[in-house]
């Protein structure tokens, strides 16, 4: 059994200064919990900065400072960022004092009204 298990496993190791992307599932975190449907949500945040290694398999992350999220993650929650980490950058979403996620609305691009059964909607396409 212990054979079959160790064939799917990696061994992961990283060196403070490396950078990293950090598994976030917001559906099963209280902290980041939304309404709604959040299965296509992203995964993976980052990429962020090593800052020390607490253990073999514990490391401190550089995050922003209004995450509110712990800066320690177990080694299976992150994945090596390779390439150039500067052109894609997905940040972790900004909360508020309940822990749910702060939307920032730039404008609104257009609107439509649709008909839905003897009801109208209007419908806005945001920025």
């Amino acid at each position: 059994m212990k054979q079959q298990a160790d064939r799917n496993r990696t061994e992961r190791e990283f060196e403070v200064g490396e950078c990293v992307f950090v598994k976030l599932q917001p559906y099963k975190q209280l902290s980041l919990k939304q309404k709604g449907k959040n299965k296509l949500a992203p995964k993976f945040y980052g990429p962020y900065q090593i800052n020390k290694k607490i253990s073999q398999v514990a490391y401190g992350l550089s995050l922003r400072e209004k995450s509110r999220v712990h800066n320690v993650f177990h080694v299976s929650c992150l994945k090596r960022a390779l390439g150039d980490h500067q052109s894609a950058q997905t940040m972790l979403p900004s909360l508020d004092d309940e822990g749910r996620v702060i939307l920032e609305l730039e404008g609104i691009l257009s609107t439509r009204e649709r008909k839905l059964r003897r009801r109208t909607i209007k419908e806005y396409l945001v920025s």
